[in-house]
């Protein structure tokens, strides 16, 4: 009868304990700054290491701009993107409002929003598959890494 008690009481303790963590746990969300993010040329060991194993390329040039009034910016190789943001747990959405293409329109291809991964107030990172040619069928993990430069 003793260690049925015993068993009982382990399970109570167990379970409280957890119901405490969770009641405890402060869920935060992170957030951007306002502000210019660009990107900055990865060493060659890094892109190196993403090239070979994991079929990875990074974007070059990219520039985004955070307003205050929940717009952006958004400078590519390939368009100026203009619309609004959400930040959500460790996530920034894009949703574009209007996009400029800013070379020829070979790959038909229009976005019509993104997601950038918050790493801290000050990384944003963005992974996506991209193919070397409208008719190509083989593709790679393109990413995208933006770190705050400036207000």
């Amino acid at each position: 009868m003793k260690t049925k008690q015993l068993h009982i009481l382990k399970i109570i303790s167990f379970i409280l304990i957890i119901v405490n963590l969770n009641c405890c746990t402060k869920w935060t969300s992170l957030s951007v700054k306002e502000g210019i993010y660009a990107f900055k040329m990865p060493s060659k060991l890094k892109l190196m290491y993403y090239n070979y194993f994991h079929n990875s390329s990074f974007t070059l040039g990219d520039t985004l701009n955070i307003l205050e009034d929940k717009n952006f910016t958004f400078l590519t190789c390939g368009a100026l993107r203009f619309g609004t943001y959400l930040v959500k747990n460790d996530s920034l959405y894009l949703n574009y409002d209007s996009t400029l293409v800013l070379r020829d329109k070979s790959m038909n291809y229009f976005k019509y929003s993104d997601s950038f991964y918050i790493q801290d107030e000050e990384t944003l990172i963005m992974t996506f598959k991209s193919k070397t040619s409208k008719e190509s069928k083989e593709t790679f993990n393109t990413i995208t890494e933006l770190y705050y430069i400036e207000d």
